[in-house]
């Protein structure tokens, strides 16, 4: 159990330095940095990653780590919003910390809402695909989330945003078969070594077979 607790910790640790490093970026002046910025599928990755950290054992761990890890992710990404000071006071002198998370807190909660539902929808699902990677290598769960990279730029301008420069989409859609052929590869790999196994520890059935 406290491996468990630990990978999730980590999990959620990650989350958040990357919810808050995007954060970071000056995405409204930068339309490359923009588009990098609101990518969804850096968040799908990262609940799959918390489900996958849990291994292959029972998959009630799997669905906490990869919620946590995106609600996590997307209160770092939004909580710069809740320090902001309505009534800065004179000389340069600011409000209280407490008083302006207190005064903030009401119209965060109503922005960041709709996020955090689809955080945990998107980890309860992605976490679940990660650990039945872990456990499997079933290549449909690898190829979700390599589906996540190359069909998000078409699902933006399905929903009627301009996709603005090509260059960062191209990346995604690079990324996504890289890990497209990942998964295949290592979903190949494991199939061949489950039959080695299996040939090594039943050669009666391995004969029968090819009988």
């Amino acid at each position: 159990m406290m491996r468990r607790l630990a990978a999730l910790a980590v999990s959620a640790l990650g989350g958040g330095l990357f919810g808050w490093a995007v954060s970071l970026l000056p995405s409204p002046t930068r339309p490359h940095v923009f588009w990098v910025g609101n990518y969804a599928a850096p968040w799908l990755a990262l609940a799959f990653a918390a489900g996958w950290a849990q291994g292959g054992g029972r998959r009630r761990w799997a669905v906490p780590a990869g919620v946590v890890t995106d609600v996590v992710c997307v209160t770092a990404f939004y909580g710069h919003f809740l320090f902001v000071d309505q009534h800065p006071g004179p000389l340069g002198r600011g409000s209280a910390l407490g008083g302006r998370v207190a005064e903030n807190l009401p119209g965060w909660l109503l922005l960041a809402a709709p996020w955090l539902a689809l955080a945990v929808v998107a980890g309860t699902l992605y976490g679940l695909l990660g650990h039945w990677w872990a456990r499997r290598r079933a290549l449909p769960a690898g190829a979700a989330l390599a589906a996540a990279c190359l069909l998000e730029p078409w699902a933006w301008r399905a929903a009627g945003y301009t996709a603005g420069p090509w260059l960062p989409w191209l990346a995604e859609l690079a990324a996504g078969a890289v890990l497209l052929a990942a998964f295949a590869l290592a979903a190949r790999r494991s199939g061949a070594a489950d039959r080695a196994d299996s040939e090594r520890t039943d050669p009666g059935r391995t004969a029968a077979a090819l009988d």
